[in-house]
């Protein structure tokens, strides 16, 4: 129904050339810096439903046509269209959404990640990686002034932390590569290029090399029409699906999974790459989606363990660590819950990095989070059966889709 009405309007003319604006009733990305679930969920469902004839690309066709598209969107000085706050705009065959992000807030992040220092003590290395939005980059000039500046609240943010916390400069990386395929044109999220981007950033703060890309192996998945699409249903998005590149570090690895409700069991996994993903949700090929927490051990003998704070951004950041650190904790601050600095104390963590979206590092909802996680505790839910008597709500896999 939704791309039905946004194709009745492109039939009417309502469209501009050069781009659209989807206002409030599309529910802002700003709004949830993930929103693979709550905020697109019906969306989704209608739009994987309606599959496009189009052919896919070959992944290097697809990528260079991409890599062009990203450099005329961000010199389309003159693009016209409309403009609303904190809305979803269509430029050419991309989406982007608004940074709307203040200082106050973004002390009260800074400040958030400061008061770990002293609960995990000297011994733990604490980073934080602020990664910035396609808008920065590919949002046309004159539309500019109507969204926040997105490396102002980031090096505002950094001037705020304590000395002690290292802030990793991820911006400084993709904006030199802006003109590769490093955001996805039709979803929130940035490429698996792009999180490699952050990934050599976060090696030169914790001092080791970064893998080079040649050595990983890389896999592609094809007609990728992410959140911009779930949320719109726009026919450019829907004419223009990405390619989503995938790399897998040769270094061995064992992994498992903590699920919502089950918080002292760990669950085996073959793989951190979910190859069956599809469609919409082939974002989750990463890690293979959102759950409370991911174990990973590895082979490669540093010496190092992390903790990685994240949201989906992290998701495609997570696999370049393997060959850096013999275990991995990856925390997601919106569905972990236990203690974060027990987790940190117990398993003997090295480094911790907080590492978030610039939506997410801007929304008191998810700043509460990661406040609260630090010595939260769980407790076995309840509810009341039809019958009237009390049972255990049963633990289960985190819905892929969050």
């Amino acid at each position: 129904w939704i791309a039905l009405a946004r194709r009745v309007d492109e039939l009417r003319g309502i469209r501009p050339d050069s781009m659209r604006m989807y206002g409030a009733a599309a529910q802002p990305a700003a709004q949830d810096p993930a929103p693979q679930q709550s905020a697109v969920q019906p969306a989704q469902s209608s739009a994987a439903s309606g599959a496009s004839g189009t052919a896919p690309q070959s992944s290097a066709a697809a990528q260079s046509s991409q890599a062009s598209s990203a450099a005329a969107a961000s010199d389309d000085a003159d693009a016209e269209g409309y403009l609303t706050k904190n809305g979803i705009f269509v430029v050419r065959d991309r989406a982007v959404n608004l940074f709307g992000g203040n200082k106050a807030i973004g002390r009260t992040y800074a400040q958030t990640v400061n008061s770990y220092l002293d609960a995990v003590g000297p011994s733990v290395r604490v980073y934080d990686m602020i990664v910035p939005c396609s808008a920065e980059f590919y949002l046309p000039q004159r539309y500019k002034t109507a969204r926040g500046d997105q490396k102002a609240n980031i090096d505002y943010i950094y001037s705020q932390l304590d000395s002690r916390v290292t802030a990793v400069d991820a911006y400084s990386q993709l904006a030199a590569r802006q003109n590769e395929y490093i955001y996805f044109r039709t979803d929130h999220h940035w490429t698996a290029l792009g999180a490699y981007c952050a990934y050599t950033a976060f090696c030169r703060s914790a001092g080791f090399e970064p893998v080079p890309l040649e050595q990983m192996q890389a896999k592609t998945l094809e007609n990728f029409r992410g959140s911009f699409y779930a949320q719109t249903g726009d026919p450019i998005l829907k004419a223009n699906p990405d390619t989503l590149t995938y790399y897998i570090p040769s270094a061995s690895y064992e992994s498992w999974v903590r699920v919502k409700n089950q918080p002292g069991g760990l669950n085996k996994m073959n793989s951190l790459w979910d190859t069956t993903a599809t469609g919409t949700n082939s974002y989750c090929v990463f890690l293979r989606g959102d759950y409370p927490m991911e174990k990973i051990v590895t082979g490669s003998k540093t010496g190092r363990r992390i903790a990685v704070v994240k949201e989906s951004y992290g998701n495609a950041f997570v696999p370049f660590l393997l060959s850096h650190y013999d275990e991995i904790y990856v925390v997601d601050l919106r569905y972990f819950q236990t203690s974060l600095v027990k987790l940190v104390l117990d398993a003997g963590v090295t480094d911790l990095l907080f590492l978030n979206n610039i939506f997410a590092a801007n929304t008191p909802y998810h700043i509460n989070h990661i406040s609260n996680m630090k010595n939260q505790t769980w407790s076995q839910p309840a509810q009341t059966s039809s019958n009237g008597a009390e049972e255990i709500t049963s633990g289960k896999p985190e819905d892929r889709n969050e």
